[in-house]
């Protein structure tokens, strides 16, 4: 099934790369469409160029999965299921 923009509602928002490629994995694996999302909190310009001293390269970016309407409760009992322990 193909995600729209009318179809598909938010899963989840992140701001770990790990959590999203685990999740996104889990999701995958249980058979479930996904589309995913990466905003910059910034808004502009590269990495290494917007770092301020002392803020965590990894709070720079949010991680949003969005799912198909219908699947959102398959989606959260399948992570549930297999990332409870470690998220």
């Amino acid at each position: 099934m193909v995600l729209t923009n009318f179809n598909r509602g938010e899963l989840v928002t992140l701001v770990s790369q790990r959590t999203r490629f685990q999740m996104v994995r889990v999701l995958s694996g249980a058979g479930i469409a996904y589309a995913s999302k990466t905003n910059g909190m910034l808004g502009f310009g590269d990495r290494n160029r917007t770092l301020v001293p002392g803020m965590n390269a990894g709070a720079l970016y949010t991680y949003t999965v969005y799912v198909h309407k219908q699947d959102d409760y398959r989606a959260l009992k399948a992570i549930r299921d297999a990332l409870h322990d470690e998220i």
